[in-house]
């Protein structure tokens, strides 16, 4: 790069045999050399004058051509004779060559299985679909209802799985910690009076402890959880994961069915996609569902009357457990059963729930106040026949309710805030709040990051910094507990000062309202981040920084790290004032033409997409953020053209899931990105290398290539969770709405 030249010097033609051949026919060519530093023809022998590409040098020739030798020919040009070959006489010389390649640094592999949602490889999914299927298989096999219309399930156990033992010292152990707990707290009698509730409502069963033990039984060690806000301030959780060493838990030996965190990207979607917001929540679903008897010896637990003075009795479960971890997955397969087999004048409204449910919880939107009403009516009846009981409604305000728009009330849903009078959706930044004691380590940079739960993806922008920071304490091979370097600490610090910002943001709820009544639509992808990403890049990248010093999970970080952590850290609150619409865009004129902008791009330190909604009309034009993901980039070092050709595939990715989640498929949609290179892979369907070859497959399967169009990189909105951006930043930026190119007419 320093070197005032832009290749090596080339060799001359110095054989004598060669010079006497040209002589002979006449030729004089000015690369005949009598020594290294004397030609014929030219004063200073080792400058090159002028570099002629191939498309110009071939107009040069004239066609004549003489032989030399075995290796080298005399070739005549405009500009006069020229030698080509190899000639017998060689000469060795080092040289430097520049290329024109980017490589970045490592990362940590998977840092959030949350931000691959919808842009991982399908291929990644396959073997674990199979299992799925399997275990679905099993439960439609063994699945019973009984005379009172509850289901029936069996446990789905693991083919071959090591045997379980029965737990029993954890159990006695954990009990006598639990009844200890609930005296200091003086809730030892409510603790009591849960079982004895249960006990009536038929959900546990006492055990006769001289009872012949005829097969296996497990122990679930139990603890209390205290809810000072809720009305039923103490309850109890059991513990399927528990386990002695060198020994399966329950937990371990049961199919855990699919990864509903999955499920959050498209509920979120549906619910933005109409004009009323509408939640609810079944009431102790888990205990709902009846078990088969030949399973519930494997559910028992220990207890005491009246605390550490009583008998020890013997329980079990006859309904599914909150704590084991087949217990989400039984409930989503009995729902979309029961569901399934849904009477004719219901399966409008059964299709809709086999939707809208993430575990226990019911997330739709509907368009009118009569759908929203017939939708509620008809969810309870449905799920009813069940014994579930569908409960806790909240939704949008209705126009002729405005006393309902007065007080400022915020409700959770699924992990993001939403503001029921204004209909915007926010982040949770209560757990960001808590100020951490102690050295910045990268244990404490993933907490941190970890603390942010953001589905939708509009703070990436602001992760990006931790997620880098991470990967440069990978790079000094920091432990998960020492202390980071200053450099790093500095960085985190500066980054969490600014998280506060966040809380100012909001976005709307709501997409838009009918897009049936829209005359044209159409999206557009850009590829680079989810709402909050551009955030949350960040402590991402300082845990890689982390990984790369070797740190220890619990190491006190090096100061830089852990500056740049706790000045990220500082402006974290600022998310407290970031609020979405729920409805994505309700707004919009009737006589708007829609479309849809997907933005792709990388940077050495992540790559991601983001999707918007773009209306024009008559009078406005206007944009709305509806999805992003970025993703720190991988441990494998790759060229920034190949980051930009990955940035493409999780566009496509996420743009297939959002069009086929809100029904979009007809509409046109654009893609963007800033890099020649991928557009050009895309756009040409070549044998490439492996690596390009297989993306570039899987984007022209997913998408027209047509469709793909070039972006400034100055334009691009995707830059921004690309590279990271802090929560001050972030709320101040354009990133809600789009580029201003985007919202003209």
């Amino acid at each position: 790069m320093d070197q005032n030249k832009i290749c090596t010097s080339l060799p001359k033609l110095k054989d004598p045999k060669n010079i006497e051949e040209l002589k002979q026919l006449g030729i004089f060519a000015s690369d005949i050399c009598l020594n290294e530093n004397l030609c014929l023809y030219e004063n200073d022998p080792k400058e090159i004058h002028i570099l002629l590409g191939a498309d110009t040098a071939a107009r040069l020739f004239t066609g004549e051509i003489k032989n030399l030798s075995p290796d080298l020919i005399a070739m005549n040009t405009k500009l006069g004779w020229t030698v080509i070959g190899r000639s017998r006489i060689t000469e060795n010389d080092s040289s430097s060559t520049l290329m024109s390649l980017l490589v970045n640094d490592v990362n940590i592999s998977d840092l959030w299985r949350l931000d691959t949602l919808n842009i991982n490889d399908p291929a990644e999914n396959q073997s674990r679909k199979e299992l799925e299927e399997a275990a679905k298989e099993h439960f439609e096999r063994s699945v019973k209802r009984d005379n009172e219309g509850r289901y029936i399930v069996s446990l789905p156990w693991i083919h071959d799985h090591p045997p379980l033992p029965d737990g029993r010292k954890i159990a006695e152990r954990r009990l006598n910690s639990c009844i200890k707990a609930l005296e200091r707290a003086e809730k030892l009698v409510d603790y009591d009076d849960v079982f004895q509730d249960w006990q009536k409502e038929g959900i546990i069963e006492e055990v006769d402890p001289m009872q012949e033990i005829k097969q296996g039984q497990h122990f679930l060690p139990l603890h209390p959880v205290f809810k000072e806000n809720s009305t039923t301030k103490v309850r109890p959780v059991f513990d399927g994961s528990a386990k002695e060493r060198n020994t399966p838990s329950i937990n371990d030996c049961l199919e855990k069915g699919p990864n509903l965190v999955e499920l959050i990207p498209s509920l979120m979607n549906r619910f933005r996609v109409g004009k009323y917001g509408v939640i609810a929540d079944i009431k102790k679903a888990f205990l709902q569902i009846g078990l088969q008897e030949r399973d519930r010896p494997y559910l028992r637990f220990l207890w005491k009357d009246r605390g550490r003075e009583g008998n020890i009795k013997i329980l079990q479960h006859k309904r599914v457990v909150f704590g084991i971890s087949s217990s989400p997955f039984l409930l989503g397969a009995t729902l979309e059963l029961h569901l399934k087999n849904a009477p004719d004048h219901l399966k409008e409204t059964a299709q809709q729930l086999m939707r809208s449910f993430y575990v226990d919880n019911c997330v739709f939107s509907v368009n009118t106040k009569k759908e929203l009403a017939r939708f509620i009516s008809e969810s309870q009846a449905l799920l009813s026949t069940a014994k579930f009981d569908l409960r806790g409604w909240e939704h949008s305000p209705t126009e002729d309710k405005i006393e309902e728009r007065q007080e400022d009330r915020k409700v959770p849903v699924l992990g993001l805030l939403w503001n029921l009078p204004k209909d915007t959706m926010s982040l949770d930044m209560k757990g960001l709040m808590k100020e951490d004691k102690g050295p910045t380590t990268k244990r404490k940079i993933l907490s941190t990051v970890h603390r942010i739960f953001d589905p939708i993806g509009f703070s990436c922008p602001v992760t990006l910094e931790p997620k880098c920071l991470l990967q440069e304490c990978w790079k000094l091979g920091l432990s998960w507990d020492a202390e980071l370097p200053l450099l790093i600490t500095e960085r985190f610090e500066r980054w969490k000062m600014k998280l506060p910002k966040l809380n100012v943001l909001e976005i709307p709820r709501c997409v838009r309202e009918d897009f049936a009544e829209y005359s044209k639509l159409s999206i557009h992808v850009f590829c680079d981040a989810r709402f909050s990403c551009p955030v949350t890049l960040e402590p991402k990248c300082l845990l890689q920084e982390c990984w790369k010093l070797g740190l220890s999970w619990d190491a006190e970080l090096p100061l830089l790290i852990t500056e740049r952590f706790e000045r990220w850290k500082m402006k974290l609150p600022k998310l407290n004032a970031l609020q979405i619409p729920r409805c994505v865009r309700e707004d919009f004129a009737e006589d708007s033409k829609l479309s849809i902008h997907v933005f792709c791009d990388a940077s050495q330190s992540a790559y991601a997409t983001c999707i918007f909604l773009r209306a024009e009309s008559a009078d406005n034009t206007s944009c709305q953020l509806i999805q992003a993901r970025n993703r720190v980039a991988p441990l494998k070092k790759i060229s920034i053209p190949r980051l930009e050709l990955l940035s493409c595939t999780i566009g496509a990715r996420l743009a297939k899931a959002t069009i086929s989640e809100l029904g979009l498929e007809k509409i046109p949609i654009f893609y963007w990105s800033d890099s020649m290179n991928a557009l050009y892979w895309i756009k040409r369907n070549e044998n490439w290398a492996t690596f390009v070859y297989n993306r570039v497959l899987e984007i022209r399967k997913l998408t027209n290539p047509e469709d793909w169009r070039h972006i400034s990189g100055t334009l691009n909105p995707a830059d921004l969770p690309s590279r990271g951006s802090n929560a001050e930043e972030l709320v101040k930026s354009l990133w809600w709405e789009g580029p201003n190119w985007l919202r003209r007419p």
